[in-house]
């Protein structure tokens, strides 16, 4: 297109039919996306006693299992290095 300004080549105008299409697409995905909020947003029941409680005790049961893990030795050098820790500080 730049290059048609140049030799002096008119530009081609868009149509009315393709003016539309090109309007469509954001209004399509602003649609899809007010439809999306509603249904994010949408009034849920409260969940019962039981099934939060039960949620929570699935949760404790979950940070025991992951606390019972051996910490790995860092001393050893075949251990992996540590992602948060600074490369300088091992």
């Amino acid at each position: 297109m730049f290059r048609d300004r140049l030799a002096g080549r008119p530009r081609p105008r868009l149509t009315v039919v393709e003016a539309l299409v090109w309007l469509l697409i954001p209004v399509a995905a602003f649609v899809v996306a007010l439809v999306w909020l509603k249904i994010a947003n949408r009034a849920r029941p409260p969940a019962g006693t039981d099934e939060t409680v039960d949620a929570h005790d699935r949760f404790r049961e979950a940070m025991e299992r992951g606390a019972a893990v051996e910490p790995a030795d860092p001393a050893d050098p075949a251990a992996p290095a540590d992602p948060a820790e600074p490369e300088g500080e091992r």
